[in-house]
């Protein structure tokens, strides 16, 4: 009634299910990154995930794919790739 917000210890299953598509969206970046790269477009660098395992495990064939070719895609239409240096 006053606003104020009280915190309660939960078990740690109840965070998956809290945010369903965190899994998932964890779960592509290997394949997002693996398009930036191959691509030439500036990548992020991420310590501490096992970005290969969680997008070999955690998705299917088709998300595999979609979360690599869509990457490409939008490096296409954004422009994202980084100019090369003429000498």
């Amino acid at each position: 009634a006053k606003g104020y917000l009280i915190a309660e210890k939960k078990k740690a299953e109840v965070l998956p299910a809290s945010q369903p598509n965190l899994q998932k969206t964890r779960a592509r970046l290997w394949g997002q990154v693996l398009a930036l790269k191959l691509f030439r477009a500036p990548y992020p660098c991420y310590s501490g995930f096992c970005l290969f395992t969680n997008w070999l495990n955690g998705l299917s064939f088709k998300e595999k794919i979609k979360s690599i070719l869509g990457t490409a895609k939008r490096i296409y239409v954004k422009k994202l790739r980084t100019k090369q240096k003429t000498i």
